[in-house]
């Protein structure tokens, strides 16, 4: 997303123990998405999905780790 707020430190994002709730929510709040179904989350993952290799790029080790779990269950 570009217009995640600027003092957020993506690093920090990654490491946060609850980020759902300290990142994800007020996010989708301040998109208007919280009342959306799934609470935004399937906006903002079709989203995100248009932006995979930027994606894939910034958490490569997380990335990685899904694509290997999707290859070993649909081969």
């Amino acid at each position: 997303m570009t217009d995640l707020p600027s003092e957020w430190s993506w690093d920090e994002v990654r490491q946060h123990p609850d980020s759902k709730e300290a990142y994800f929510e007020p996010y989708a709040r301040t998109r208007g998405l919280d009342v959306a179904p799934f609470g935004g989350r399937k906006k903002l993952g079709e989203e995100a999905a248009k932006n995979y290799a930027r994606i894939r790029k910034l958490c490569p080790e997380d990335v990685e780790a899904l694509e290997q779990r999707l290859q070993r269950t649909f081969g």
